[in-house]
């Protein structure tokens, strides 16, 4: 019983770094200048993150073209 719970806790905890890292990784590519492609959407506790940087990604998007287009 106790290996299982630990089991759990290890996989858990796993699921968490990687939704972590990789809304992180996607910021840090944001905060960059550059244009990343919207994160996949999770019903998870890190949608609301997801979400408002998938917004943040497409509001960058929108002004970079019409930045192109004033150049134009």
């Amino acid at each position: 019983m106790f290996v299982i719970f630990l089991l759990f806790i290890y996989l858990l905890g796993r699921s968490i770094r990687l939704a972590i890292s990789n809304s992180a990784r996607i910021l840090e590519s944001i905060s960059k200048g550059e244009l990343v492609e919207n994160l996949e959407k999770r019903d998870d506790e890190f949608h609301a993150i997801d979400e408002n940087s998938n917004n943040l990604i497409d509001y960058l998007k929108d002004s970079s073209d019409f930045a192109t287009k004033i150049g134009e």
